[in-house]
């Protein structure tokens, strides 16, 4: 068995008075009408208002367009004729705020309210942290690596516990070389094994994803032993309905092992905010190289954070990856080496969906992530807890400098996740307490919040 690598003036009241729409603009809070639907519907709601008034143009494919984090995911793999996830014309577009390619160049904040941003984006890495360390969602990865592994060890006759040579070949699918890849530990049998028998969260995060997209999906787009990858199914207690529906909807669509891509098996739901991150984001480089074509732009990309800023448990097998890159990494120190989302991508302003969110004054990073679509189709077909593997998502993607929050938790709702699309959002994510949530802003007050619930004083 083996897998190759591979908008118009706002309007006003008939008194002549400004209208609540104009209101809530002048005063940067979120137009009444948004809110209302955001707050009633949630995000489906406001992605098809988007589609229905016409503000989903065809630049914004459905399902996106190219869904990697930056390169340390690199099995969010789609068609060519799916989009490359930035404007299909490059050109320079110079503005007095200074918007260039849709991207803020100017480097100050676009958010209706600044001060509430920061609150926020201060609130969202300690959240990530105390994500990182919940049993929620580090029962869910282990979970998911436990049912990964069987799948695997029944498809090579049992082996686990030596570098037999089928398993080896499935672990250079599965693990990824290059210490810019985060969650990574190379692709050697013993280190690969030991991810899916005792990682860390990061390193079960992204290894399930590999396995889900390079190897389950390969399999099931595959016309050869299927009676025998059906049992295998079966004995790793895999969602069997859901798999069976991939695939066939994966031969309707002539797929095979080397055609298939991440979005046959993990495709975007209707309706979902992922269906506008092609449109919702340039690439940094893209930028840079256009305004200045003469210049190397150099290497950008590098996540600006040590691992304790990071808030995620570091292994000694992701150590090596760097000190071998780099013998005078400093762990306690230095920055780690991992691309981040949020540096190789640029969010594009002139976007509707991230229009939405700047009016919230919500963060915004690498635009409605794909990954998180991904990990939570993995979490439906290796049956795990959908909350736990949306907190996981949060502890990795924001905690990596990937995504922000209202990124994950809009492309988890279609998958059953609840959450409250507005300012509101950080009161409420599931399996947390409010007591833990309210631990992760300062003095234990929500973004925005005057006075903690039931407390006298600021």
């Amino acid at each position: 068995m083996g897998y190759k690598r591979d908008g118009g003036r706002a309007g006003r009241t008939e008194e002549g008075r400004p209208s609540a729409r104009e209101r809530a603009q002048r005063a940067g809070r979120p137009e009444p009408g948004l809110m209302a639907l955001q707050r009633s519907l949630g995000n489906r709601a406001v992605v098809e208002m988007l589609q229905g008034s016409g503000h989903l143009g065809s630049r914004e494919r459905p399902g996106g367009g190219e869904v990697g984090e930056g390169q340390q995911l690199p099995v969010q793999r789609t068609r060519a004729t799916a989009g490359r996830g930035a404007p299909a014309s490059v050109s320079v577009q110079r503005t007095d705020d200074g918007l260039t390619l849709g991207a803020e160049t100017s480097g100050r904040s676009r958010a209706a309210d600044p001060a509430f941003e920061a609150e926020a984006m201060a609130f969202e890495r300690k959240l990530a942290a105390k994500a990182s360390a919940h049993a929620a969602a580090k029962g869910a990865m282990a979970d998911m690596a436990t049912k990964a592994k069987a799948y695997i060890r029944s498809g090579v006759g049992g082996a686990w516990d030596h570098a037999d040579e089928q398993l080896a070949e499935i672990f250079k699918t599965v693990g990824q070389e290059g210490v810019e890849k985060s969650g990574f530990v190379g692709t050697a049998v013993a280190d690969v094994m030991a991810v899916f028998d005792q990682g860390t969260l990061s390193e079960q995060y992204t290894h399930i994803v590999r396995f889900f997209t390079e190897v389950l999906a390969r399999d099931l787009a595959s016309s050869a032993k299927r009676a025998e990858i059906d049992q295998r199914m079966k004995e790793a207690q895999l969602n069997m309905p859901f798999l069976l529906d991939r695939r066939r909807a994966m031969l309707r669509a002539g797929g095979t092992p080397e055609s298939v891509v991440t979005r046959d098996i993990a495709p975007v739901p209707q309706g979902s905010a992922v269906e506008h991150q092609g449109d919702a984001r340039v690439r940094r480089n893209d930028v840079l190289k256009a305004l200045h074509p003469d210049q190397d732009p150099g290497e950008t990309g590098r996540t600006e954070h040590t691992v304790a800023q990071t808030g995620l448990d570091f292994s000694d097998r992701q150590k090596a990856m760097h000190t071998n890159d780099d013998p005078s990494w400093d762990v306690q120190q230095d920055a780690l080496k991992w691309l981040a989302g949020a540096k190789v991508w640029m969010i594009n302003e002139k976007n509707t969906w991230v229009e939405a969110q700047r009016k919230l004054s919500l963060p915004l990073g690498g635009g409605p992530s794909g990954t998180t679509n991904t990990m939570m189709s993995a979490a439906k077909a290796l049956q795990a807890d959908k909350y736990g593997a949306r907190l996981a998502s949060i502890a990795f993607l924001v905690g990596a400098s990937h995504h922000t929050v209202v990124e994950i938790m809009a492309a988890a709702e279609p998958f059953g996740c609840e959450y409250d699309p507005t300012q509101g959002i950080y009161r409420n994510i599931k399996p947390l307490t409010e007591d833990e949530l309210r631990a992760c802003g300062k003095d234990g007050r929500f973004p925005g919040e005057t006075t903690p619930a039931g407390k006298n004083g600021n």
